[in-house]
């Protein structure tokens, strides 16, 4: 039997789950130069991102996407709570949260990583 080529690698794992934390974080960081660093350390430049409402591209498109975010959904947050990968792809479940931890909306997100490691495409979901 073949080895199989591009499979899963610890460190290549923790990498990746590393990486999608600071991603959760943009979505409440109110400073735009903060935001943008935190798109910066997990996305390539062209990132793209989608999800129910939008299908939007790059880093700068992304964060003021985030800010009005964060206008319509005041305090809210995001908590990821469960996380796999393999063949630079990455599904995370998360809920979206109030200030207090409150989960108000589970969700799930797919994502793409580039063989840097840094995220080319994530598509959120939602209940409706």
């Amino acid at each position: 039997m073949r080895p199989i080529q591009g499979a899963c690698i610890p460190d290549a794992t923790n990498n990746r789950r590393a990486s999608i934390e600071p991603w959760a974080q943009a979505w409440c960081e109110p400073d735009e130069g903060r935001r943008l660093d935190l798109l910066r350390q997990v996305a390539a430049p062209n990132c793209a991102y989608a999800d129910p409402d939008t299908e939007i591209e790059g880093h700068a498109v992304i964060s003021a996407y985030k800010a009005g975010f964060q206008q319509r959904a005041v305090g809210a947050r995001f908590v990821n709570t469960a996380f796999m990968t393999h063949h630079l792809r990455c599904m995370v479940q998360w809920n979206m949260a109030c200030r207090d931890g409150k989960a108000l909306s589970p969700g799930v997100s797919a994502g793409t990583f580039n063989a840097q490691g840094l995220l080319t495409r994530r598509v959120g979901f939602t209940r409706a």
